[in-house]
């Protein structure tokens, strides 16, 4: 038995070693220990190493990521099977689409003061949990208010987490090893669009009804939001098991926390007792002259502003940070960064409008996509249409998640290659190229003669649309110093959440007005965005 635990040890450090080998060879060497066992955070976290620690934090970001996706994208399938049920009209299909996001944005003011007051692991449980229990609960919605008023809930609730899973999971990989993680945590995000279609599939295609009651039936779409709740409730109890942040813990003067976080890492990952961890002291987080932080001392923790001050403090330190970018040349950086974002999402607006346009089509006979996604009888975007025999379960044509599954298939390929295309190309132009290509492609879906050309044409549009998106931060990062990315990043984000709500109400009124509209509206605005990123400046050199 022992020779057998022993050979499964010798196999899984082999394969850690060729993990670090291949996604980044500069972290298989470890530099020797201090002497006197003091250290920055960054070459105390260098010694904890990658192992299996690191490997059950990428499986936890898998549920996780997977969970704010369908946070916001469970709607936009919801509303194609229930619109009889609830008696929803296209505007109010519209609004259930930007809930969520709505959420967000109520929430992005005091998001950064939450997590610095309950800390980074209380905020992952609690907002994954809480959250579930709130999509959970909209599941035995009765009415539009209703299930509108619970999902504004869970983008709220969600918003927390949304924004801690990178930065948070990130503290626990070294800086060589940070840059991998984040991409991983990318093609998470990229798997929950590609996952939530063949669920809408499975569950809503052939739709059955579960009578509990003569008076109380659960409907498909509500069988639909029960499942969509598993990833955040399963995050929500992996996370109990996570530690809290080293990083957190050091920078709110707990040093002697931290150490006791990186001592537990360092024995997962190595299989070596925790006392043998090399360092013994952490040196002072900003503290550019490493002077040793007193653990005991807690009157000297004050002094130098280490610990938390209030609650109020936060909040004042996030406004504070506002200030150097409403200055130039920032400013003027901001402002253009603002204008692109909005249009990338806006134009992205498009994703989750796919089901019901799809849909639509597969209701109509085939010919002109004007013709199939036409309102039936100049109907009022505003007016619900509800059958006279009543409502019954709706069977949805497979086409309509087929054709959905092919669009976010064809994201993930695409936005893939991106990832090696952005060094080849620069990210300024993938940025422009991308969008123009995108506003290009949205603006002939009017001339689309068949499910299949619209298909094509949405899934380049969609695809392009988020990679512009990304280019976008990417770009920003470029130009913002180091200090104050995070806060521009934070806001540009904010922007573009906006910019989804403004899109998904807006767009019901443009298709009611034509088919033309729509789609051509949304494609200018690609198109000059794409003028947009031209006045974006080229940094010379990396900006500090």
């Amino acid at each position: 038995m022992k020779n057998y635990v022993r050979s499964i040890n010798m196999i899984w450090s082999d394969f850690t070693t060729w993990l670090r080998r291949t996604v980044c060879p500069t972290s298989v060497d470890t530099p020797q220990p201090p002497a006197d066992g003091k250290a920055t955070f960054e070459e105390a976290l260098a010694f904890t190493k990658f192992g299996k620690f690191n490997i059950l934090l990428m499986a936890f970001a898998i549920p996780a990521s997977i969970a704010s996706i369908y946070d916001t994208t469970t709607m936009s399938y919801v509303i194609t099977s229930a619109e009889c049920d609830l008696k929803l009209s296209m505007m109010q299909k519209g609004s259930l689409n930007a809930m969520a996001h709505m959420g967000m944005i109520a929430c992005a003011f005091i998001s950064g003061y939450i997590t610095d007051t309950l800390g980074r692991r209380r905020t992952l449980v609690f907002g994954f949990l809480l959250d579930a229990l709130c999509n959970f609960t909209s599941m035995f919605s009765t009415s539009f208010l209703m299930l509108a008023v619970l999902k504004f809930i869970a983008g709220f609730l969600m918003s927390g987490p949304c924004t801690v899973i990178i930065s948070c999971l990130s503290e626990f990989f070294s800086k060589e090893m940070r840059p991998m993680f984040v991409m991983y945590v990318g093609i998470c995000f990229s798997l929950g669009s590609f996952t939530i279609p063949f669920i809408a599939w499975l569950i809503l295609a052939d739709p059955s009804d579960i009578n509990i009651s003569s008076t109380f039936v659960i409907h498909s779409w509500q069988m639909f939001i029960a499942v969509c709740c598993l990833p955040s409730l399963l995050s929500g109890f992996l996370a109990l098991a996570l530690p809290e942040s080293p990083r957190f813990l050091a920078a709110m003067g707990n040093t002697d926390e931290a150490l006791k976080v990186l001592r537990k890492v360092y024995a997962i990952n190595t299989g070596c007792p925790a006392d043998t961890y090399p360092i013994k002291q952490l040196y002072s987080i900003g503290d550019d002259s490493k002077q040793i932080e007193d653990v005991n001392d807690k009157e000297k923790c004050e002094k130098e502003k280490k610990c938390k001050k209030g609650n109020m403090a936060a909040l004042r330190g996030g406004l504070n940070q506002l200030r150097p970018l409403l200055r130039r040349p920032h400013i003027t950086i901001l402002l253009l960064v603002f204008v692109i974002e909005y249009g990338c999402i806006s134009g992205a607006t498009l994703r989750l409008w796919l089901p019901q346009l799809f849909k639509m089509m597969s209701e109509n006979v085939e010919g002109p996509l004007c013709d199939m996604i036409s309102l039936r009888n100049n109907v009022s975007i505003l007016e619900v249409v509800v059958p006279e025999a009543g409502c019954k379960p709706i069977s949805i044509n497979p086409e309509t998640f087929e054709n959905a599954a092919i669009v976010a298939g064809i994201q993930v390929v695409l936005c893939g290659l991106a990832s090696f295309a952005i060094n080849a190309l620069g990210k300024k132009n993938l940025l422009m190229s991308t969008l123009f290509i995108a506003g290009v492609c949205c603006s002939s879906l009017y001339l689309c003669t068949s499910a299949k050309q619209a298909t094509i044409l949405a899934a380049i549009t969609v695809a392009f649309s988020a990679i512009s998106s990304n280019a976008t931060i990417s770009v920003l990062i470029d130009l913002i110093p180091t200090s104050l990315r995070a806060t521009a990043s934070s806001c540009t984000l904010m922007v573009g959440r906006i910019g989804s709500v403004i899109g998904n109400m807006i767009f019901p009124i443009l298709l009611a007005l034509g088919c033309l509209p729509a789609f051509l509206s949304l494609g200018c605005l690609l198109i000059g965005c794409s003028v947009f990123s031209l006045l974006l400046p080229s940094p010379r050199k990396e900006i500090t």
